[in-house]
């Protein structure tokens, strides 16, 4: 308006003011419907991604029914988790009747040297038997630095060992039969609640 305002008296005289009003109002009225139609567009685009998740999952576990070798069955869950999430890698350790110790049985796209097992006696398995929710390196890592238990610590570095920045742990009735080990994402985003379920 103030830029304007000569050519506006020279167009619209003494009335000039009524121009920049009358844009006023109706910014003021299609703004907010300008604001709901790209709220709705980012919506729209989270939960595409959301559905392409789930898509995608839906087709390995179709895929998954089918495949009856074992070996195959975990090299088809680490390389879609690997894919699907998005992350820098996945492994899966599953624990040895014989030994209870939780040994490498599958993994995709590790780069790093990747211990092949985990003992019963960790830390981690320990704080998997008392809770059975997903473990987060962030979380469990600020813990350790607000609590002085000597448990956070332990599970800390444990999960810094495996380059861990998820473990999903696995059960069958009460027993820990095995874990997801789960890299960091490749965007360097955090795990969402999402993507923990």
């Amino acid at each position: 308006t103030v830029w304007l305002k000569n050519w506006l008296m020279g167009i619209f005289g003494v009335n000039w003011g009524i121009l920049p009003l009358g844009l006023m109002v109706i910014l003021a009225t299609v703004g907010p419907f300008i604001y709901i139609y790209f709220e709705r567009k980012a919506e729209k685009r989270l939960l595409s991604e959301q559905s392409k998740y789930q898509e995608t999952l839906k087709q390995a576990a179709r895929e998954m029914a089918r495949v009856h070798n074992f070996r195959k069955l975990l090299n088809l869950i680490v390389h879609t988790v690997t894919k699907t999430v998005r992350i820098a890698y996945s492994a899966i350790y599953l624990s040895d009747p014989e030994s209870g110790e939780f040994i490498l049985k599958a993994s995709h796209a590790i780069k790093k040297t990747q211990p092949l097992s985990i003992s019963k006696d960790s830390s981690l398995v320990s704080w998997f038997q008392n809770h059975r929710e997903p473990l987060v390196y962030e979380e469990i890592s600020r813990e350790s630095q607000e609590n002085h238990k000597a448990i956070f610590k332990q599970v800390a570095e444990e999960m810094l060992f495996l380059h861990a920045a998820v473990i999903v742990p696995g059960f069958l009735e009460d027993k820990l039969i095995g874990l997801l080990v789960l890299g960091d994402k490749r965007t360097r985003g955090i795990y969402t609640l999402e993507d923990l379920n």
